[in-house]
C-alpha cells in the first residue's frame, strides 16, 4: 500500500512538473523534420522571419542557420566553402576533423583576420544516410553559428529518421 501511494505521488509531481525544450538550463530545442537534425541553442534567440530564411535563429550575441550540401567527399566541400575567394574564415582557418553522432564532420574555425562583421564558423557532418530536401538529396548537414557558440551547438546536433 505504501509503495503504491509513493508511486502515485511521484507520477502527480511529474504530471504536475513544468517540462522544458532545452536539454540544459538556459537553452531551446530546434527541430527540423526536412533536415532530420535536432539541436540546442540560447533561449534569447528568436527565429528570423520565415520570409527572410526559415532555418535562421538570432540573438543579441550571437545566431545559427542550417543548411545541407551534397558532393564527392567531406573534405571536398569543407575546401570549397574554406578557400572561395572570399576567405570568409579568414586566410588560416583553423579545420578539425571530428565525429558528431559518430559521423565525420569538420569544424572550421575562423582565423584572426577574418572581417569583424561576421565572426561566423561552420560545421559540415556527413547525414547517417542522405536526406531529401525539396527533391534534392543532400549527404552533408551544414551548421553555421558565430564563432563563440558553434562548439556548443555542435554537441547538442542529433539526426533521426522517422
Amino acid at each position: 500500500m505504501m509503495k503504491r501511494t509513493l508511486l502515485m505521488l511521484l507520477s502527480l509531481v511529474l504530471l504536475c512538473s513544468p517540462v522544458t525544450s532545452g536539454s540544459q538550463a538556459g537553452s531551446d530545442s530546434y527541430v527540423d523534420e526536412a533536415y532530420h537534425v535536432e539541436l540546442h541553442y540560447p533561449k534569447e534567440w528568436k527565429k528570423v522571419s520565415a520570409a527572410i530564411d526559415p532555418n535562421e535563429f538570432r540573438g543579441p550575441d550571437g545566431y545559427f542557420k542550417i543548411s545541407a550540401t551534397s558532393g564527392p567527399s567531406l573534405r571536398s566541400e569543407v575546401n570549397s566553402l574554406v578557400y572561395y575567394k572570399l576567405r570568409p574564415y579568414g586566410t588560416r582557418p583553423t579545420i578539425k576533423y571530428l565525429l558528431i553522432q559518430k559521423q565525420r564532420a569538420c569544424l572550421i574555425l575562423p582565423s584572426r583576420d577574418q572581417s569583424d562583421e561576421d565572426e561566423g564558423a561552420a560545421l559540415f557532418v556527413t547525414y547517417p544516410r542522405a536526406v531529401e530536401i525539396n527533391g534534392e538529396k543532400y549527404g552533408y548537414f551544414v551548421l553555421f553559428a558565430d564563432k563563440r557558440h558553434i562548439q556548443e551547438i555542435a554537441q547538442s546536433v542529433r539526426f533521426f529518421y522517422r
